[in-house]
């Protein structure tokens, strides 16, 4: 059946690795027809796809944030989507990221925290819709954006329900994308009016502005009535929220805390004395 069209053949339906297939070799200079075992065309697989060239990249890295754009060919809407694994070479150095954001000319990445992308040219472009194509880096702390605090903070004489920042740098910067955003830190609030019945009730919160809660999902309320003879009084515990977030452009969270209770002297953020703030935004596709 030397003359017969491939469609002719019968067929195989139980393939193993010792069998051979049909491979057209040097398709751009002299094609010519080779064979090849089913188990050595599978040993070249290793999760990554060929990519039409990126121009025109641009990146940010601000507070551990290490996020590119590219160009690429119309429409990427059609090929590409969130979550996707990328790796191409910059500087002769082959970096990986995770696409976060599709647009119908243009990619945003996230990369890799272990490289800092630059604005020079990229070569050798792939993509992946695998998991974890051959190379791909799945240690969660090089695809997170972390803020740290070890100093104590604190408010004095906070007005009942207004939100504070109290050290005017608890913040983070969140890039385009999903991502599970959460924090840590010990609040305290602490009295020293006289004796007697004492409200210690205190709230924190992340919000997109440095004033005020913008999602109650991201707020920790705690308090308790101190009923006492002693001049001072404190209540004291550890905060944590953890949410999604889905952003298609970068935002700055902000840890806020606020009095809910009538006798707090103070407001504070054991950074120090107790552990340190930790406010974190984990890429949610890994």
């Amino acid at each position: 059946m030397a003359d017969a069209k491939i469609t002719e053949l019968t067929a195989l339906t139980a393939v193993s690795t010792a069998d051979l297939i049909a491979v057209v070799d040097d398709v751009a200079g002299t094609p010519i027809t080779k064979k090849a075992t089913v188990a050595n065309l599978f040993a070249q697989q290793d999760g990554w796809q060929t990519d039409a060239s990126w121009s025109s990249p641009s990146f940010a890295d601000t507070n551990g944030e290490s996020t590119l754009t590219v160009t690429v060919p119309t429409d990427a809407t059609t090929k590409y989507q969130a979550g996707m694994r990328v790796k191409f070479t910059q500087n002769a150095t082959v970096r990986y990221g995770i696409i976060t954001k599709v647009a119908a000319t243009e990619l945003t990445i996230f990369v890799n925290t272990d490289y800092t992308p630059t604005g020079d040219a990229i070569t050798l472009p792939f993509y992946s819709m695998m998991k974890t194509p051959f190379g791909f880096d799945l240690d969660v702390s090089n695809y997170q954006v972390v803020f740290t605090d070890s100093t104590n903070r604190e408010k004095a004489g906070p007005t009942i329900d207004t939100w504070y920042n109290l050290s005017n740098i608890a913040k983070i910067t969140v890039p385009i994308g999903s991502w599970l955003l959460e924090y840590d830190t010990d609040i305290d609030c602490f009295t020293v009016s006289g004796a007697g019945e004492r409200s210690l009730f205190m709230s924190c919160t992340l919000s997109t502005a440095n004033n005020s809660e913008s999602d109650e999902d991201f707020t920790f309320t705690f308090g308790i009535k101190s009923y006492t003879s002693a001049i001072n009084s404190t209540n004291r515990t550890h905060a944590h929220r953890a949410k999604t977030v889905n952003l298609t452009i970068k935002d700055v969270y902000y840890l806020n805390m606020a009095s809910k209770g009538s006798d707090i002297s103070y407001l504070r953020n054991l950074n120090s004395a107790y552990e340190r703030l930790v406010i974190k935004a984990t890429c949610a596709y890994l």
